[in-house]
């Protein structure tokens, strides 16, 4: 369960059973309202807030791994301007319950809440990333401004190079035969690409490329995607870059 803080902001990673990487940034908000005394030594009160909706806002952004050719890593890369994330209202504490949901518009989102205790949640690909704020919500209408929600790779992928400008490999490595899905999704988490659809791989490295075409054989434009990766009931990610 996430944990909240007093008056400051902690993250974590958690390896869930199914090997996502989940990033957790938790904050408490609290809302206080006083009064007001006037110069003249006469206390008087504010006027009476009507309990109503409050705005939580904030931005996603996500981060990937770079490799160059021979898959050495070369850093990372952050996306913070995309649109069409889905990102999740869940009431805090009720796992699955969603209370709205919105896309991301340049990488910001807001929603229009009650009083409660919520978390926003990002996921991409088939629920291979998970992130998620906490915010305890007063009963009077105010805004607030949340941390950065951010997503990043999961597993032990190697996409190289990346970024690419026609074609990349994926390696991965197997400690058994298994069952191996291998696809690509945009970052509205659209498969765009199906490389390998429940294939029997025995163990060892592997590597299967991509040559930056959709399913249409048709290229997709330059940008960021999801490659998405399951073997054995498990899921890894991995976010790669398409450009010139």
């Amino acid at each position: 369960m996430l944990r909240s803080c007093s008056g400051s902001c902690q993250s974590r990673s958690v390896c869930a059973p199914s090997l996502r990487a989940v990033r957790r940034l938790s904050a408490t908000l609290v809302l206080v309202a006083g009064a007001a005394a006037c110069g003249c030594g006469t206390t008087m009160d504010r006027p009476a807030l009507v309990p109503g909706p409050s705005v939580l806002a904030g931005t996603l952004s996500i981060s990937g791994n770079l490799h160059d050719a021979s898959g050495g890593s070369t850093g990372t890369r952050v996306v913070s301007n995309a649109s069409g994330i889905r990102v999740y209202l869940v009431r805090f504490g009720v796992p699955g319950t969603v209370v709205d949901s919105t896309l991301t518009d340049s990488g910001r989102y807001s929603f229009s809440v009650t009083d409660g205790s919520f978390q926003i949640v990002a996921r991409t690909g088939p629920t291979v990333s998970d992130s998620s704020l906490h915010a305890g919500i007063g009963l009077y209408p105010s805004s607030f401004e949340m941390p950065s929600l951010q997503l990043t790779s999961t597993g032990s992928l190697v996409t190289s190079p990346n970024p690419f400008t026609s074609s990349m490999v994926t390696k991965f490595s197997l400690s058994a035969t298994s069952t191996v899905g291998l696809s690509v999704f945009n970052l509205a988490n659209l498969r765009v690409r199906t490389l390998v659809a429940g294939a029997s791989f025995g163990s060892g490295a592997h590597q299967v490329a991509w040559d930056g075409t959709d399913d249409a054989n048709q290229p997709v434009p330059d940008g960021s995607y999801w490659i998405v990766f399951s073997a054995g009931g498990q899921d890894w990610a991995e976010l790669v870059f398409k450009g010139p």
